[in-house]
């Protein structure tokens, strides 16, 4: 995994490095990627992009980042920097076995258990996007989005426990216990 030094460079001071390029460069529009995150976990309800991270939650690194690049990025705003910043939730979609990404993952590892692990009572929400929806939310950001502002890109709501039956249910397999 990553250092927190790591996301610190990457996060911040390369991403700020190349909108300051953008802006230098005239850009029509600079759109940055960061993710929902940054806005608070889903504890109990829905969170929107007025949520404001809760540093007493959660430490985290890569969060942390996340966050000080978009501060950073929202004060080249005022010097002209056409930015907008789509944020998605979990993205899931093909991907390939080789190069898994995190949803698709489970659903092989429950495919091939049939087994429906959870941790803590599996009762964790978690919002899921799929990868086109998020894809045509970056380019509706990228064509109307408003200068400045960030855009949640999120899908359906679960829980692990939910997700996992629904997986063993869609591939008609009772779970093993």
């Amino acid at each position: 995994g990553m250092t927190p030094k790591a996301f610190e460079r990457v996060n911040v001071e390369e991403s700020v490095g190349l909108a300051r390029a953008a802006l230098d460069a005239g850009v029509h529009r600079f759109v940055q990627i960061s993710t929902a995150l940054i806005f608070s976990p889903t504890v109990e309800a829905p969170i929107d992009e007025t949520n404001l991270w809760d540093w007493n939650i959660e430490g985290s690194a890569y969060i942390e980042s996340r966050v000080r690049a978009q501060i950073k990025q929202r004060e080249l705003v005022q010097l002209g920097l056409p930015v907008v910043f789509p944020c998605p939730t979990i993205v899931y979609g093909p991907d390939h076995p080789t190069h898994p990404n995190r949803v698709t993952n489970q659903i092989r590892r429950i495919l091939s258990t049939r087994l429906d692990i959870v941790v803590e009572g599996g009762g964790q929400r978690r919002n899921l996007s799929f990868v086109g929806d998020v894809i045509k939310g970056i380019l509706l950001a990228e064509a109307h989005g408003r200068i400045g502002e960030a855009y949640i890109l999120g899908g359906v709501d679960c829980t692990h426990r939910n997700f996992n039956q629904k997986v063993l249910e869609l591939a008609g397999y009772e779970a093993r216990l």
